[in-house]
């Protein structure tokens, strides 16, 4: 909002703060220079929430409303769909309880990814713009449908409202959403709430043989691919060879683009780390700062790991230099096409283009991790163009400290489809 009158401040602020609060993202005030001197109104700011969130009484008797003809033994009707907003949780501990509940299949948002053990036979996928092939269809076949954390918007709900009709549905968020004109059968409006109520109500009616415990070796199996196709060093075999080498738990800040969009794709966390995807507000460039405020945050953080391509370093690269300075444990892997590549996606798909070599997207070939090598004499970097170079350079990382920067060059056009654009 923008401050007119100065006397107004305290409270644009206080209700600022609210929103903020409420509806979980940043809440902007303008203040015109001028006003720096003036007087306001002194007031205390004491935000409340606009909707108040139910009591426990009342989400036990939703969540047993809801579950009270359940058959959770039939795998096939009943499905789990994690959100964005699992993020922000504070109950993580009972999260991880529902999550190990491991005969309930699941789906989750490419943001959510972080929790969702990709290795388990019960994870049914993503959905969203970035679905996975056949989401819609596996969401259309379940018969009952718990939303958790699931914001109803385009980037996490394209598609949804098409195939909820006669579902049996709970949704479970921080603040109120609606899809279209379906509506959940039951409505809980915290997810802290839900977690520390729904485990019991859960733990009651699944079947005896079911267990809430897991084997850890067995839980958390990284996946590894074992047929990658080398003929071509291109986008998809890249993110395969980063699969294969990354550690079993790190946090991926993975970036706007088609890199972004294809490392939603390959690569499958194990459901013990953050997958923070620069979507939104956060736009690209966005995970270089991302992963870096993240690392001061926690000093005891093992390596990050951020994922993006050329056209996003060009926006906010030099960011890297505050690594530098703190001696922060990220590698920064850098995929160089030398090109805009969703720009020339777009050329290709909606302009007609077949020869895109003399388009304005593509530049000059550029050799960033040497050029910023010679900036920062204390970063360590990789320039590869090979399956052999990329997984050394991987696996180099994981006896370093400090910063690393591995820049993968390739020239080969990946032009996506759906479900990346």
């Amino acid at each position: 909002s923008l401050i007119a009158d100065s006397r107004s401040i305290m409270q644009e602020l206080s209700d600022s703060i609210e929103i903020a609060l409420q509806e979980k993202r940043p809440a902007v005030i303008l203040i015109p220079s001028n006003f720096w001197r003036a007087e306001v109104t002194q007031a205390e700011i004491e935000p409340q929430f606009i909707k108040e969130l139910e009591s426990d009484s009342t989400q036990e008797k939703v969540i047993q409303s809801y579950f009270s003809d359940l058959d959770l033994t039939k795998k096939d009707e009943n499905l789990i769909v994690y959100g964005t907003e699992i993020n922000s949780i504070t109950n993580s501990k009972d999260l991880a309880e529902l999550l190990n509940m491991k005969e309930i299949p699941f789906m989750g948002t490419p943001e959510s990814k972080g929790f969702l053990n990709h290795s388990s036979p019960y994870f049914r996928g993503l959905i969203g713009v970035m679905e996975s092939n056949n989401a819609l269809t596996k969401i259309k076949e379940a018969k009952n449908i718990i939303f958790i954390g699931v914001k109803k918007n385009l980037m996490e709900s394209f598609g949804l409202s098409q195939v909820l009709n006669n579902k049996k549905m709970l949704t479970i968020n921080e603040y109120e959403h609606y899809w279209s004109s379906v509506k959940a059968d039951n409505d809980c409006t915290s997810i802290d709430s839900f977690l520390s109520k729904g485990i019991s109500v859960l733990n009651q009616i699944l079947p005896s043989t079911t267990s809430t415990k897991t084997n850890a070796s067995a839980q958390y199996t990284k996946a590894q691919y074992t047929e990658i196709d080398k003929s071509s060093f291109n986008l998809t075999s890249v993110n395969q060879v980063i699969q294969n080498n990354l550690p079993h738990a790190c946090d991926l800040f993975i970036d706007a683009g088609n890199t972004g969009a294809t490392a939603v794709h390959y690569l499958q966390p194990l459901g013990r780390s953050l997958f923070y995807i620069s979507l939104g507000m956060g736009a690209m460039g966005n995970s270089i700062g991302a992963a870096i405020g993240s690392s001061i945050a926690d000093t005891k953080k093992e390596r990050s790991y951020v994922i993006l391509g050329d056209g996003s370093f060009l926006i906010s690269g030099l960011e890297i230099h505050t690594a530098v300075e703190y001696n922060l444990p990220i590698t920064f892997i850098i995929i160089n096409n030398n090109s805009h590549e969703m720009c020339k996606t777009r050329e290709s798909l909606f302009l007609g283009k077949e020869d895109l070599s003399q388009s304005i997207n593509q530049f000059k070939e550029s050799n960033l991790a040497l050029g910023l090598g010679q900036m920062f004499s204390d970063l360590s970097f990789r320039e590869v163009s090979s399956f052999d170079e990329l997984e050394d350079s991987l696996q180099e990382g994981d006896d370093m400290r400090g910063p690393s920067l591995i820049s993968v060059s390739y020239t080969h056009l990946t032009l996506p489809t759906t479900p990346y654009v």
